[in-house]
């Protein structure tokens, strides 16, 4: 662990810094979480979903895709991106907001938004206590559906492609790993969780897009064979939890 990764994940000139260097690069990634619940709003895991709100967004990758059929609300405490991410937005014609919120202090009402989620922001948290802080306030303010999304501390492949990163120096990749055990165990108090999986496949993602790799290898429909994640390990893992209270 380098000592002072969870230090900096409080400093705004860190994630200033970070931003400059990483935004547009992500907003050219495909956005797999929105994708996945636009799925689970399709197959009625999720049933009456209009409203959206992003934890955390960074980018804001996710809900600009969201914001072409729901209507998001991307908010972060550190915003020195968003007005990259405005500009990308306008351009994909897409239904959002951006505000500057504290996740542990929300100046939503009670209840305010069908379904609130966030993509690998526990990671930046050690302390269970503030976990549960978060959780409780992301709880508030949804009045169905809350959705967590961390790295997947089983899977090898991409922690060591992390740690490669971390010891090159980028303190953005010195983070919390978590099991769906350990998820599942700090999410039940708080509802019902209705669903649970992975994202995506790093390895198989990074056998496709090797720069070796054949173009038209890289075009066949095999990658998207759900297959792959039985046999390995997802980097991300999933909760959905339906507010019960």
């Amino acid at each position: 662990m380098i000592k002072n990764s969870y230090r900096l994940f409080k400093d705004s000139n860190f994630w200033k810094d970070q931003w400059e260097e990483k935004v547009e690069g992500y907003l050219k990634g495909k956005p797999v979480l929105g994708a996945l619940i636009e799925n689970l709003v399709e197959n009625n895991t999720l049933s009456g979903v209009r409203t959206i709100c992003e934890i955390a967004a960074g980018s804001a990758r996710d809900s600009i895709y969201l914001g072409k059929r729901f209507i998001v609300t991307a908010t972060d405490k550190y915003i020195s991106q968003f007005s990259i991410s405005e500009k990308f937005a306008e351009r994909y014609k897409s239904n959002i907001t951006f505000q500057e919120e504290d996740a542990y202090n929300f100046t939503f009402a009670d209840n305010h938004f069908d379904l609130v989620f966030h993509n690998g922001f526990f990671i930046l948290f050690p302390d269970n206590q503030d976990i549960v802080r978060l959780i409780t306030e992301q709880m508030r303010i949804t009045k169905k559906y809350a959705m967590i999304v961390v790295h997947n501390k089983w899977d090898f492949y991409s922690r060591l492609w992390v740690r490669h990163l971390a010891n090159k120096g980028d303190l953005l990749y010195d983070f919390r790993w978590w099991s769906l055990r350990e998820l599942k165990r700090l999410i039940k108090p708080y509802g019902k969780i209705i669903s649970a999986g992975g994202l995506e496949n790093r390895i198989i993602r990074s056998i496709q897009t090797y720069k070796f790799t054949p173009s038209f290898i890289k075009r066949m429909k095999l990658w998207e064979l759900g297959v792959w994640k039985k046999l390995f390990p997802c980097e991300r893992i999933y909760l959905v939890v339906r507010k019960t209270y």
